[in-house]
């Protein structure tokens, strides 16, 4: 019986081959497929406007002036409203991923803040100069010094999006580095002090919702004095709040240098 075996078997493999038939498992087709992670040697600028519920100014001419400024770098700089404490009620911080870790806060409290409404580039404060902001955000992209880009990928399912990330470093780098994912949502709707807000709730422009990592602000570790051509990936994973307008949402990527108890920006991605 053994004998009759192999050579039925052997007349099936022959017979499949004369017909161009080939006979594989599907065991590789049902592991998941390594990412292909598209990277750009470019500068991406964090631009942000510290700002609060309560301040008036920010509600008055830092209104038109956020948004003529977030407009500009759509697609090339990282952006959003950054709502910590002072004049604020704590309206937005309250709705954050994870109200108490608030990653606005933490923003805060790690570049400072100077009057209300003020436009940081890269954590450097730049007053209430718009135009000095706009200067610095496009002096960082033309930059040739890259020490390191991020790349990601998306995908939603249910109320829940994950995100895979690549951190890649084209020199070598000192100290610890970490890599964190940030929901930003367009168009949030709520109190606004000033002018713009006097006849009730405004749609506010790139709400900072709060880190995917819910325990931290700045992310998760990536490494320490990574070689020049090193990558490093991370997934992310978070369920989004049913009062999130899910369509308005978009993700930024940034990579930070731990500096003692400080972060320092790096570089970033979105897919604004």
């Amino acid at each position: 019986m053994k004998t009759t075996s192999m050579k039925f078997g052997k007349y099936l493999m022959l017979s499949f081959l004369a017909l161009g038939i080939t006979v594989s498992s599907c065991k590789k087709d049902e592991e998941e497929e390594e990412i292909e992670y598209s990277h750009s040697q470019t500068q991406v600028p964090i631009v942000y406007k510290s700002t609060g519920e309560t301040c008036y100014y920010c509600g008055d001419w830092g209104w038109q002036g956020w948004i003529d400024l977030s407009n500009a770098f759509t697609g090339t700089a990282l952006t959003w409203a950054n709502y910590s404490t002072g004049f604020s009620n704590a309206t937005f911080r309250g709705q954050e991923l994870t109200p108490s870790v608030s990653t606005m806060e933490a923003i805060k409290q790690n570049f400072g803040s100077g009057g209300k409404p003020n436009w940081y580039v890269n954590g450097v404060s730049h007053g209430t100069s718009a135009s000095a902001a706009n200067a610095a955000a496009a002096a960082s992209i033309s930059s040739s010094s890259v020490v390191a880009s991020a790349a990601f990928e998306t995908s939603t399912e249910g109320s829940e999006i994950t995100v895979n990330a690549q951190a890649k470093f084209y020199s070598a780098g000192s100290g610890e580095y970490f890599m964190g994912a940030y929901v930003i949502e367009n168009n949030v709707n709520g109190p606004q002090a000033g002018p713009i807000g006097a006849s009730g709730n405004v749609d506010h422009h790139l709400m900072m919702r709060g880190s995917m990592t819910t325990s931290s602000a700045w992310g998760v570790s990536i490494g320490s004095s990574p070689a020049a051509d090193a990558t490093f990936d991370q997934e992310y994973k978070v369920a989004i709040p049913s009062s999130y307008n899910a369509a308005n949402i978009n993700i930024g990527i940034i990579i930070w240098k731990k500096n003692g108890a400080n972060y320092e920006y790096v570089n970033a991605q979105t897919n604004l």
